[in-house]
């Protein structure tokens, strides 16, 4: 394919790959200025710079894709691992809770270190096991939030929103087709 300056997609590729290259040099923080100065100042026609960048696109959208994956491959053993052992862990702490509880026993100390039960710390739990609106008002938290599904009803129909009520503008995105 060659655009209306003479340069084929092939040849364009290398000056969007050494941009891409910087990109990623940079830890992908090249600034949005900083990528779209790079990018203009490469020559082509426009439909050209538009299809190179659809294939750079989807080359980083590839690659991320298989980094995943590779991620997933790697480190899901190891994350399923560390739960493994922090479950182990969890399992051997209530074993000698358990074992200090059952000896009547409060605090035992070793030359590494020992242990010890005592009271949590922080809020006293509060337990209900019945229907909160049954509870007295005093004893209840009300949520009020806005209603976003009649509002949206309400300007469909052209009826006055309350002040400070507004309908935004729905936004754009680009679809590579």
């Amino acid at each position: 394919m060659s655009t209306t300056t003479g340069k084929s997609l092939i040849e364009l590729a290398p000056a969007y790959a050494a941009v891409v290259d910087e990109m990623m040099e940079a830890g992908g923080d090249l600034s949005d200025e900083d990528l779209a100065a790079r990018l203009n100042a490469i020559t082509g026609a426009f439909e050209g710079k538009v299809e190179a960048c659809q294939f750079v696109y989807r080359r980083l959208t590839g690659d991320a894709a298989a980094c995943d994956a590779l991620v997933a491959e790697l480190v899901t053993p190891y994350q399923q691992r560390a739960q493994r052992l922090r479950a182990g862990a969890e399992r051997l702490k209530r074993y000698v809770y358990t074992c200090l509880k059952e000896a009547n026993v409060v605090k035992v100390e070793t030359p590494h270190g020992g242990a010890r039960i005592q009271a949590n710390g922080g809020v006293l739990p509060v337990l209900f096991d019945g229907d909160p609106k049954e509870l007295p008002a005093m004893y209840q938290k009300v949520a009020i939030s806005l209603d976003s599904e009649k509002v949206l009803a309400a300007h469909k129909a052209q009826e006055p929103l309350p002040e400070g009520v507004t309908v935004g503008e729905r936004g754009q995105h680009l679809r590579w087709i």
